[in-house]
């Protein structure tokens, strides 16, 4: 069974993708329905209402139709809109839908009136690409939405190192034919470019678009991103994605903090160094800042400058959030992440991190019904269910939390501090033996890879051994866990906060000095 995220109308015919009345991505309830735990009726109107509306203009550009007989080339044609999105979405009197919303209408054969309606904007541009060897054609052809008639369309035959020009030139008749009033540096914006390698552009695209969130997937992207600057040296948002990628790893835990931070915070400075006009290089060195230096001040500062640049970087936002999460400043922090959920409504890890924020602000229905609504959106993302089991367990619903966490685990491919989560509420539950059984193969799994010593704390304090949570929590300071800051405002902590060693401790990470500015 599926059914329509915004009129709720249900069909049988699993074949189906998108709803008939209205166009939207349909939603399958198989998942959700086959576990008690994530048994939840509710519905995503609301979700898919938070974009801001102005009376501005507005599009959705569709993903670009790959009509090249190589399949090879559908990250190009991903790539290209992905491009266009991106930098019509830096103009501020042009409302543009985010990707992920046009991108789950991807091989639809709706009429693009429906979509058009479904993602509620006034225009679609749809497009074809063909690539043969070096040739290129791409047509494109933009829609009025009220009455289905073209506004403007045009055909491009080029050589493919023209790329660059023809994408300035598709923005700039976007702009010209819905009769967008740039300001005066927007020109600009629309004609920057960060390389003029076509090689080094396509294996940049590569990097980008392998976003699968898991070790494997952050490392094919580094790959494609390291190749990307060999190619060309100076290509600056291709540093920043090996640094924010090498973050990543490190946050996942795939990584040595130390590591980790060697290398983010490297590529980051390079990047940066390159060009500091870019949204991009002034958010990945923020988070270097913050995720490895504990600086918390001059990354809020990388951050204010990223979101001036670009006010709609999702990820400017979102670093921004956990900045002042970890400062205390949970309303702030739950502020920015509603404005991420604002940029992309339908993106799952900025809606699963909102839920995340609800839980640090010690909101737990909101906390539970954000992430069930983020598994609504992607029922395999791990960080909804894991944020909905911690959920669960502070409030003392470990039956329900556990059903979470083991989908959790799941997911996540064992990720262990989601397995160490489980640890921590099954001690909690008093179910003691099970917590120390966790624990082993934790301990057992550190002789073959990373595994942070945040974990072991996590399950001591489920069970309540205390002296051997600040035991852990001291190596975890020593290797500079990228999850330590945390601890400041997470529930799971209350019950010692006011210990001594507690105390001393957050002071040694220059927590309570941040906290204050």
């Amino acid at each position: 069974m599926k059914y329509c995220p915004v009129c709720q109308q249900q069909y049988a015919d699993d074949t189906l993708n998108f709803c008939l009345e209205d166009g939207s991505n349909l939603l399958t309830d198989e998942f959700i329905s086959n576990s008690p735990t994530l048994a939840f009726n509710s519905s995503l109107p609301e979700l898919l209402s938070r974009r801001s509306f102005h009376n501005y203009p507005s599009i959705a550009i569709l993903p670009f139709l790959n009509v090249s007989s190589d399949t090879d080339n559908e990250f190009f044609c991903d790539g290209l809109t992905e491009e266009l999105i991106n930098s019509l979405m830096k103009l501020e009197k042009l409302r543009v839908a985010a990707r992920t919303s046009t991108f789950s209408f991807k091989g639809s054969e709706l009429d693009v009136r429906r979509i058009g309606q479904a993602l509620e904007v006034q225009n679609v541009l749809e497009g074809s690409v063909r690539k043969s060897g070096d040739r290129l054609r791409i047509s494109v052809q933009l829609i009025s939405v009220a009455d289905g008639y073209q506004v403007w369309s045009e055909r491009y035959d080029l050589q493919l190192e023209d790329i660059f020009e023809i994408q300035e030139e598709i923005a700039l008749a976007i702009v010209e034919a819905l009769k967008v009033k740039l300001l005066s540096n927007e020109k600009a914006f629309l004609r920057k470019r960060y390389t003029d390698n076509v090689e080094a552009y396509e294996l940049y695209l590569k990097g980008r678009l392998w976003n699968r969130r898991t070790a494997d997937g952050f490392k094919t992207a580094i790959g494609y991103f390291k190749q990307a600057i060999e190619v060309d040296a100076e290509y600056a948002v291709a540093y920043s994605g090996i640094a924010d990628h090498y973050t990543l790893l490190s946050f996942y835990e795939a990584l040595p903090p130390a590591m980790a931070a060697e290398q983010a915070k490297t590529f980051a400075k390079k990047g940066i160094d390159l060009d500091n006009t870019l949204a991009e290089t002034h958010a990945s060195y923020g988070v270097t800042l913050g995720g490895f230096d504990w600086n918390w001040a001059e990354a809020r500062k990388e951050y204010k400058r990223s979101i001036e640049i670009n006010p709609n970087y999702l990820a400017a936002h979102g670093y921004y959030a956990l900045n002042l999460a970890v400062q205390g400043r949970i309303e702030d922090a739950l502020h920015m992440s509603k404005r991420c959920v604002e940029i992309d409504s339908l993106l799952p890890i900025a809606n699963a991190n909102l839920a995340y924020f609800y839980y640090l602000a010690r909101e737990y229905d909101k906390a539970e019904e954000q992430a069930r609504l983020t598994i609504q959106i992607e029922p395999n993302h791990f960080s909804a269910h894991w944020v909905l089991g911690a959920t669960l367990g502070a409030a003392g619903r470990f039956a329900e939390s556990f059903a979470a966490l083991e989908n959790a685990i799941t997911v996540s491919a064992k990720r262990p501090f989601v397995v160490a989560e489980l640890g921590r509420i099954l001690g909690l539950a008093k179910k003691k033996r099970e917590a120390k059984g966790i624990l082993k193969k934790l301990k057992d799994a550190s002789k073959e890879h990373y595994i942070s010593p945040l974990n072991y704390a996590k399950i001591h304090l489920g069970l309540g051994e205390i002296d051997s949570v600040f035991e852990w929590l001291e190596k975890g300071l020593e290797e500079r866990s990228t999850r330590m800051p945390f601890l400041l405002v997470d529930p799971q902590f209350d019950g010692i906060r006011t210990d001594k060693r507690f105390v001393k401790l957050t002071k040694k990470m220059g927590m309570e000095t941040a906290a204050k500015k």
